[in-house]
This record gives structure tokens, C-alpha cells and sequence, in this order.
């Protein structure tokens, strides 16, 4: 049985299975490089644990999300893929240092994904963090 994890697919850069995972979250078919073995297990995966589809918000061990990942490894194309999809929420906070993926994405300097973000609807630019958490990022 395959592992498949959408976190491991984006520190692979593997945007095909990303772009599957995208697809599950949003219920829609779209055709990706995916083994058809991937595929299958995903699917059930799904139906055992009762899911309709895809948690394309859902958080990392360490309280991240496929984005803030996309963002700290400089995934520009997967970020992006992510960033287009109306079921992920960009202004989501890491439980770390609550940071968004914006904040994340000034701080390491990665401004092609930070305009990407700005420039999606209900992008929140209010959002402050505590600065005393910083230094633990």
C-alpha cells in the first residue's frame, strides 16, 4: 500500500500528484501523472474514512499547511496550483508562530508567491502575529 502525503508530494516537487490531491479536494477530475495504484489507495482511502473528499486544509505535525509548505520549500508552480484553489484558505495560521502563508512568504522572501497571494481574492492583510513567537521559526 502506497503512502501518500501531500506534504511529502510537495518537498518532492511532485506537482502531478498535488494536482490529483487539488482535484480530490474539490471533487473534480482532472487527469494528472498519478500511478493508477496512488490513485486507487487515495480513493479508499477517502470512502474508509469517511471523507467526500480531499482535507486540502488540513495541518502537518508541526501545524502547517500544504501552502506554508509550498511556500518554505519555494514551490512557485505548486503554490500556485494551491493558491488558484477556492477550497484552500490562504490566510489559515501555523499554530507555531501564527504565521499565514503570506507572512511566511515575506519573511523568507519569496515574493513571486507572495504577490500570488495578494493578488487572490480575500487575501486578509490585517493579520498580526506575535512577534515574541518569531524567534522560534
Amino acid at each position: 500500500m502506497p503512502s501518500v502525503s501531500i506534504f511529502k508530494a510537495i518537498k518532492d516537487n511532485n506537482i502531478d500528484l498535488v494536482k490529483f490531491l487539488i482535484g480530490l479536494g474539490t471533487k473534480s477530475n482532472q487527469s494528472a501523472n498519478v500511478t493508477k495504484e496512488d490513485q486507487q489507495w487515495l480513493r479508499n482511502h477517502l470512502k474508509t474514512t469517511g471523507q467526500k473528499q480531499y482535507n486540502l486544509n488540513k495541518r502537518s505535525s508541526k501545524a502547517r499547511t500544504a501552502l506554508h509548505y509550498a511556500v518554505q520549500w519555494n514551490r512557485i508552480s505548486i503554490a500556485q496550483c494551491l493558491i488558484e484553489c477556492p477550497m484552500v484558505n490562504i490566510n489559515l495560521q501555523d499554530l507555531e508562530s501564527g504565521w499565514t502563508a503570506l507572512h511566511r512568504a515575506l519573511y523568507l522572501g519569496r515574493i513571486e508567491i507572495a504577490l500570488l497571494l495578494v493578488q487572490r481574492e480575500g487575501c486578509d492583510l490585517s493579520i498580526k502575529v506575535d512577534l515574541a513567537k518569531i524567534g522560534k521559526d
